[in-house]
Order: C-alpha cells, then structure tokens, then sequence
C-alpha cells in the first residue's frame, strides 16, 4: 500500500503543507484550476533569468517577486522580516508555485536557505504550501515528484 503522491495529496492534507521541489510541466493555469477546485487560493512567484537593473541582487528580486505575486501590502519591504510580517496576514489556504527559485538558489545560496526558512516557517501554522518547480541544486526539501 503507498501513501498519497503529488499535487492531489497536498491539496486534499494528506501530505503536510510544506514546501516541496516539484517536476511536474502541468501548465500553470491547470495547476490553479486544481489548487482553487480544492479550496486553496493560488499564486504564481516567477524569477527572471535575467539579472536584474532595478534591485541590484537575486535576494531583492525574490523578495519583490513574491511580494507581488502575493499581493502583499505597501508596508511590507524588501527585506525578510517584512515579508514574514506580510505572511502570516494570509489567512486562507494559498498554493505558491514558485518557478526560478533555482536562479536565486544558485546566484545566493545564504539568501535562499534564509527565504526557504522563512516559508517553511509560514507553512508550518498550516494552510501555506510552496512548490519549488524545476530542477535545481540539491536541497534538502522533500520531492513531490
């Protein structure tokens, strides 16, 4: 007998909120249907493999991106603390799929071990998951497949 796998398990809690490295090429709008069809609301953080000319580092075009994708309020910075304050305001259940994550990974492995923490952390009051899509450098995070 196996337990549950993939996205199904996670968004049903049967596999813990967390964050997770995913492979799977579902289109993002199908991944949303899923997410929503399950009560969760959705958010996409995407990086740009191109380096950046406004935030001068691959840790500030991280903490930008899901500031936005979130739709974190104004106050909330460009820093880990303040993006913190800004997360633990969400109050439903929210599937982020978080697509680059291995250009901050390589680019800043201190800033995303800090950024991995912080949303672990979040995931860990429930409700709040994050799905690392890709490959990347090897991490300690558990796989969703």
């Amino acid at each position: 007998m196996t337990g549950p796998t993939g996205l199904d398990g996670l968004l049903s809690g049967e596999i813990a909120p967390g964050l997770h490295v995913w492979r799977s090429a579902i289109p993002v709008d199908l991944v949303r249907v899923e997410a929503e069809a399950a009560g969760w609301g959705f958010a996409v953080v995407a990086l740009d493999p191109a380096p950046s000319e406004v935030h001068g580092s691959a840790k500030a075009d991280a903490l930008t991106a899901f500031k936005a994708a979130l739709d974190l309020p104004a106050y909330v910075g460009a820093n880990l603390d303040a993006l913190w304050d800004g997360l633990r305001e969400i109050a439903e259940p929210l599937l982020v799929l978080w697509e680059g994550w291995e250009l901050l990974a390589e680019a800043d492995p201190h800033a995303f071990r800090s950024l991995v923490r912080l949303l672990t952390r979040r995931a860990q009051q429930g409700g709040f998951s994050v799905l690392l899509r890709g490959d990347g450098p090897a991490s300690d995070l558990p796989d969703l497949g």
